[in-house]
């Protein structure tokens, strides 16, 4: 019988975070995926991470799903709710580009950007404006 994950194992994991509506790529461990979504980071060293399945190093939902399975790869869709939470447009907010062009920042979409200490990631940029999802 093949090994199953339980709380409390650790675990080495490459992953792949897409946005279910659009497929949009927003994180990953994978440089060519990073590459091939526009989400690459130069400074960032891509390789899997080790978790400590139940203690919360991944979102609640990614936790919950390795509980039971056996090593290999899979596909697992993670709701809102057991993720980041739901989307609301109350957390989308304008940027204008000069803001990030004093810090010499060229955003892009899917860059994690602290603006004020609050945590976002660039949705999208054009026409002078930046549009970033806190």
């Amino acid at each position: 019988m093949k090994f199953l994950i339980k709380k409390g194992d650790f675990v080495e994991l490459d992953y792949t975070g897409r946005i279910k509506d659009d497929k949009v790529v927003f994180d990953t461990t994978l440089e060519q995926t990073a590459k091939d979504n526009n989400i690459h980071n130069p400074g960032f060293r891509y390789k899997p991470v080790i978790i400590c399945v139940g203690e919360k190093h991944v979102v609640k939902g990614l936790d919950d799903a390795l509980i039971g399975k056996k090593p290999g790869k899979y596909t697992i869709e993670v709701k809102a709710e057991n993720a980041f939470g739901r989307k609301t447009a109350e957390l989308l907010k304008l940027i204008p580009m000069r803001l990030f062009e004093k810090d010499n920042i060229k955003p892009f979409v899917g860059l994690e950007v602290n603006v004020d200490g609050t945590l976002g990631v660039v949705r999208s940029v054009s026409g002078g404006r930046v549009i970033v999802d806190f």
